[in-house]
């Protein structure tokens, strides 16, 4: 996971930011715990997350999958995932019971995509600067607290 951030970080987003808008498709497993698995495009057809993200100008403008629903499964990758966690010294995230519960009496059939309205105004506006798009600051933790 780390490799790949750093593999994305710095060789697929300087690639993506010479280009137009681009969908980057197919994501690793790993990459898509709420994602459902289908076989990858690819000439070995292995599994891929029916994830997606849009690149443009440098930036992730927004992301999006088609939903797990399968409960089971889903319980199975939250646990592997807080598993992951703990054996890093991290603190297990909370499991959504609701969510779960949801899933058993038969959520239907969906998928989401989330658009950064921030994001898109950096692009907009060659706005290199999250912060000076937003419309109002954030405090920093420390000083929440």
């Amino acid at each position: 996971s780390d490799l790949e951030d750093l593999v994305l970080s710095t060789v697929v987003l300087h690639e993506l930011a010479s280009r137009g808008p681009t969908f980057v498709t197919d994501w690793p497993v790993e990459r898509a715990a709420l994602a459902r698995l289908r076989p990858g495009r690819d000439a070995d057809g292995c599994l891929s997350a029916a994830r997606f993200e849009l690149f443009a100008g440098g930036l992730e403008l927004c992301n999006g999958y088609h939903e797990l629903g399968d409960p089971d499964e889903q319980a199975a990758r939250i646990d592997a995932s807080n598993e992951a966690r703990r054996s890093l010294g991290k603190p297990p995230y909370p499991v959504d019971d609701e969510f779960l519960d949801a899933l058993r009496r038969g959520l239907p059939d969906c998928s989401g995509n989330a658009l950064g309205l921030d994001r898109l105004q950096m692009l907009l506006t060659e706005n290199r600067d999250i912060g000076d798009v937003r419309a109002f600051r954030v405090a920093a933790p420390e000083v929440l607290r």
